[in-house]
């Protein structure tokens, strides 16, 4: 177990720094050839994932700047507490649409990611979780300590430095780190506790919990019933 959340925090390092977080990072455990795949694309067509998402992101953190807050957005599609933003909707396309697949698929597939995001978000808030500015600020410095640890693979340290390549510098990056992780953390510390407690009750093994957490994220999705209320043009 304690090799096991090791194992999660490298992996949720790759998907926080796409802004996708641990929901991404149990998923891209499921197929770990991704990376690899990445590898392919570039050699194929020229195009790095990993620093165009950078580029991406970089972006978007200007344009919250200039506005002076992070930007909420019109509504995308209501639950029954949780909602979705054109705004993130938005985001997560382009996060799938980067890697080449078609802008229906990136579509299909960005919706069913901010359900389960959102509704996992929701049901942390109503359990009583949140986050201090200072454990934000902690936690991304052991997100810097890990990035030089041998815990980090070669091929998750090489996707970072291509994010932060497409940031032009640390600072940049790091401080948008800080922004995405006063909402992710809320919800990473809510779903370390549910793992913690799967483990105590007896269960062991990678796959018990990632098939755990797919079941218990489908449930959530379930239970808000999203509708489609906006329009992403």
């Amino acid at each position: 177990m304690k090799n096991w959340g090791k194992k999660i925090s490298v992996f949720v390092i790759c998907f926080a720094m796409a802004g996708l977080g641990i929901f991404g990072a149990v998923r891209y455990m499921n197929d770990r050839k991704e990376a690899e795949n990445e590898k392919k694309k570039v050699q194929e067509n020229g195009v790095n994932f990993s620093e165009a998402w950078g580029e991406y992101l970089a972006e978007r953190a200007n344009e919250d700047s200039d506005s002076g807050d992070r930007i909420e957005g019109d509504i995308y599609a209501e639950g029954k507490r949780a909602v979705i933003t054109v705004d993130d909707m938005k985001q997560t396309i382009e996060y799938y649409a980067i890697q080449g697949i078609s802008e229906e698929e990136a579509e299909k597939q960005a919706y069913e990611y901010m359900k389960e995001s959102a509704s996992l978000y929701q049901e942390a808030l109503e359990q009583g979780y949140s986050v201090t500015d200072e454990e934000v600020r902690s936690y991304v410095e052991s997100l810097k300590e890990m990035m030089s640890s041998e815990e980090l693979d070669e091929i998750s340290r090489e996707q970072i430095d291509n994010v932060i390549s497409g940031f032009g510098n640390e600072e940049e990056y790091w401080k948008y780190q800080e922004e995405v992780y006063q909402e992710l953390l809320v919800s990473q510390k809510y779903v370390g506790d549910l793992q913690r407690k799967f483990y105590e009750d007896g269960a062991n093994g990678q796959e018990e919990w990632i098939s755990y957490f797919e079941n218990f994220k489908r449930k959530l999705v379930e239970e808000e019933d999203f509708q489609i209320v906006g329009e992403l043009k």
